[in-house]
């Protein structure tokens, strides 16, 4: 079975798998994703039969995401029990159980307990946004959904287990610039494939408050740099990324190329206001 990434977030680049496979290159010596959200491209790299990486680094600042990545990998079984639970009771009382789930103190649950909680609140909330308060506290409103609300299929928890345990794949709770500079070394024959927060593309717009400190122009400023230290260590590099002129000059002037493609981003509540939105993809090629 082929892994499908096993949360979804706002931004999650299943629709645009195919484009981006074809970017990168047809062989990587480690394959590197530092913000790896829902993990549709590694999803697809690691289920092809012939494998395009010898291994791979994913990393991520959100440490509820990073927790179930790890329970996935490790208990997919037992996680699969503790969703099932939940669905249960989300039967006989959705905006009741929701609300009493969002409510629990995360700390004093277990590692897998934890990741439960995580994609069960991911599953039902509101177009799968992922929002902290300052606090650090989810605060993502419930949203009806009509029909049976499924949290997880056994087969792809399975699937998503074998895809990480695979070659050795490090999954790491970090910054981007921690886990390539610090953590790992970059060398030539790597590829890296930034997928950052957007840069919000107008004032009403802004969906960074993916992490409590959000991540505004400086570090979109420190990523690019990131980036371009990273073809200069042999790397190839691809972002994806808001189509707006601050974003695009920060890689044309690193020398990047820029290519133009569409996604459809349905973080509006309104339907009428949904659609596709200009999205760039930034890529550093190692001289």
């Amino acid at each position: 079975m082929t892994a499908q990434p096993f949360v979804k977030f706002v931004g999650g680049k299943t629709q645009l798998v195919p484009t981006l496979l074809k970017h990168l290159p047809p062989k990587m010596r480690c394959y590197y994703e530092p913000f790896v959200g829902g993990g549709a491209l590694f999803f697809s790299l690691a289920s092809h039969t012939d494998k395009r990486y010898e291994t791979a680094v994913l990393g991520d600042t959100n440490d509820d995401l990073i927790n179930a990545y790890r329970a996935v990998r490790d208990c997919p079984a037992r996680l699969s029990e503790l969703l099932c639970e939940y669905e249960a009771r989300y039967e006989l009382a959705e905006k009741e159980t929701f609300y009493a789930v969002r409510a629990l103190d995360r700390t004093t649950l277990s590692h897998l307990e934890q990741a439960a909680r995580f994609i069960f609140l991911n599953k039902t909330c509101f177009n799968g946004m992922f929002r902290v308060n300052r606090r650090g506290e989810f605060n993502v409103p419930w949203c009806r959904k009509f029909g049976r609300v499924s949290t997880h299929a056994p087969s792809n928890l399975l699937a998503c287990s074998k895809a990480l345990d695979y070659a050795a794949t490090s999954v790491y709770n970090c910054d981007f610039d921690n886990l390539l500079m610090a953590t790992f070394s970059v060398r030539p024959g790597d590829a890296v494939y930034f997928d950052p927060p957007y840069h919000p593309t107008s004032k009403t717009a802004n969906f960074t408050e993916y992490v409590p400190s959000g991540f505004r122009m400086n570090e979109q400023k420190r990523l690019a740099h990131c980036a371009e230290d990273c073809v200069n260590c042999g790397a190839f590099v691809m972002i994806s990324n808001s189509d707006v002129p601050e974003i695009v000059e920060l890689y044309v002037s690193r020398g990047f190329e820029i290519h133009r493609v569409n996604e459809k981003r349905n973080i509006n509540s309104k339907g009428d206001r949904r659609g596709a939105v200009g999205t760039i993809l930034a890529i550093g090629r190692p001289s």
